[in-house]
């Protein structure tokens, strides 16, 4: 399955809902994906790279708090490529002035925190300790599904309670994770693209 397949089957409705315990994962795949395409339809608007980065991370977070109407979306794509669209434009609008020297110092404080904080063992500390504030069978849950693999209904057998049970916990669990880890998905998302080419 190449690529395109891959991100169509992501965004069909029965998948998205049936792996809603994947829908980080989910998510920063297609932030990934169509990242590139979307930055470079709102250069063309705005004219000024930190703001194009700035409409995307945008129109991506108010995607991931409306997780719960994705499925009402029928055009994926062209619902993201007119939501970038409409986005610039506002930033145009609101933005009455444009400073090169804030746009060097972003891109200079953007470097610094890859460096000084966003290092893959300090990032895995901080999505274990988000973790570790679920509640007591939350947490439990969330580990045998994420940590170690099991089936809804396997943890359901392993731990006496309902299959309804588990999928209410995955649910609590990745609302909490989303407040602790939300900004960070973005921000390592974009930046694993801009450094890693």
């Amino acid at each position: 399955m190449d690529g395109g397949d891959t991100i169509a089957l992501l965004i069909e409705d029965n998948f998205f809902r049936e792996n809603r315990e994947n829908s980080v994962t989910v998510f920063s795949q297609l932030y990934r994906h169509y990242f590139k395409r979307l930055f470079m339809t709102a250069l063309k608007v705005v004219r000024d790279e930190y703001l194009a980065e700035e409409v995307i991370q945008d129109v991506f977070l108010r995607l991931w708090e409306n997780e719960d109407k994705f499925h009402l979306i029928s055009e994926f794509e062209k619902y993201l490529y007119r939501s970038v669209a409409n986005e610039s434009l506002n930033k145009l609008r609101n933005q009455k002035t444009q400073s090169k020297h804030y746009d060097h110092l972003s891109k200079a404080s953007r470097s610094d925190f890859v460096e000084n904080f966003l290092e893959e063992e300090e990032l895995k500390m901080k999505i274990a300790k988000a973790v570790e504030t679920l509640p007591s069978q939350c947490k439990t849950v969330f580990k045998m599904s994420r940590y170690q693999g099991m089936k809804y209904r396997k943890i359901a057998e392993e731990l006496n309670i309902s299959e309804k049970t588990v999928e209410g916990h995955m649910v609590k669990a990745l609302k909490i994770l989303r407040n602790h880890l939300l900004g960070l998905i973005l921000l390592v998302s974009y930046l694993n693209w801009v450094f890693g080419n």
